[in-house]
């Protein structure tokens, strides 16, 4: 405002003759002046647009990514899988926000999880346990919808039957299963610890499957 202030008074002093000719430069002046004030003031009083918090940009980058993997979210193809993954989004759904986990819930979980894995190459018993505790802490402590239950539900699936998929479509689940969780509105530290027993089983699945033999040329 100081600014337009003091154009205002050099233009009203420039303005001080009293030829014809200085009269039309002088409202000419005043009018770009005032268009400037104007433009100015609008600036000044438009609200500002507000940041996007934290919690939106990670939930908005955990989507681009889920869906830069989507690929890996590989559907249930045989109709034994279709029951597996039924029964594992059932026992995800018993899991309520708030509530105490039992241990039933957890052997139901783990054994869902195991039956998932229904490829020659299994999980260990210790991992797939391990990975029933941490999604069901994950579940317990925050409200997921039932549709965001079920894609995670998928995304793990997709992990316990990739001991034959090559190493990096391998990594690709694992980013995808990952992308998914923390776009449910998991914490980082939640997802972290989930994302880990998920690696821990991919590994041992890749570790525990036999070699191709080499075809000769």
């Amino acid at each position: 405002m100081n600014m337009l202030s003091n154009l205002f008074s050099m233009n009203s002093a420039k303005c001080a003759g009293p030829a014809v000719l200085r009269r039309w430069w002088c409202a000419w002046r005043s009018g770009v002046l005032l268009a400037a004030a104007s433009g100015a003031l609008t600036a000044a009083t438009q609200p500002q647009r507000p940041e996007m918090p934290a919690r939106e940009a990670m939930r908005a980058k955990a989507d681009s990514a889920k869906e830069k993997w989507a690929g890996a979210e590989r559907p249930a193809s045989t109709e034994a899988q279709k029951a597996n993954l039924t029964k594992l989004q059932t026992d995800l759904a018993a899991i309520k926000a708030g509530s105490q986990v039992t241990p039933a819930q957890k052997q139901a979980l783990a054994a869902s999880l195991a039956a998932c894995a229904d490829g020659a190459t299994k999980p260990s018993k210790s991992a797939v346990d391990a990975l029933a505790a941490s999604l069901a802490t994950a579940l317990a402590d925050k409200a997921i919808s039932p549709a965001e239950k079920a894609r995670i539900a998928s995304a793990v699936q997709a992990v316990l039957v990739s001991a034959n998929v090559p190493k990096a479509e391998a990594a690709t689940v694992l980013t995808n299963a990952q992308a998914v969780l923390t776009s449910a509105g998991l914490s980082r530290e939640t997802v972290a610890v989930v994302a880990k027993d998920l690696q821990a089983i991919a590994a041992e699945l890749k570790a525990n499957a036999p070699v191709k033999p080499a075809t000769g040329g």
